[in-house]
């Protein structure tokens, strides 16, 4: 009995793909290829997805394309793509940087602090927008 079940876990286990991917992998990969980035929140319920284009001569600036995926509901909350860069600044907010065309001394940095629960973007400290 002891062999059989042996034997049943044995074969579970070599058909279980090791390169098997969550639900937000999986779209990571389908929108941005290789080059997403699958960064969860503090608590796990909400996930930074976030790819930076390649620069040219073109297009000389840094841009990031990003979307929030919402764990619980399994959708997409928000996708945006901004010239500067996106990270966590809490469990539930992102700072989105921009990259200003003229910076003046003491400004406030471009850009603004995302709600991922409400879509409430908030500029930093009277600072550019985008």
């Amino acid at each position: 009995m002891v062999r059989w079940m042996l034997t049943g876990l044995w074969l579970l286990a070599s058909c279980a793909t090791p390169d098997a991917k969550t639900p937000v992998e999986a779209l990571a990969a389908e929108k941005y290829g290789e080059a997403a980035e699958v960064l969860p929140n503090d608590g796990g319920t909400y996930v930074l997805v976030r790819a930076k284009t390649p620069v040219s001569a073109a297009d000389p600036l840094s841009r990031v394309r990003f979307f929030v995926y919402d764990v619980a509901a399994a959708t997409v909350t928000y996708e945006a793509e901004v010239a500067g860069a996106v990270d966590w600044a809490d469990a539930y907010h992102l700072d989105v940087f921009l990259t200003p065309g003229t910076v003046r001394d003491g400004a406030p940095p471009a850009g603004y602090r995302l709600d991922v629960r409400t879509g409430a973007r908030h500029p930093f400290g009277g600072g550019v927008e985008g």
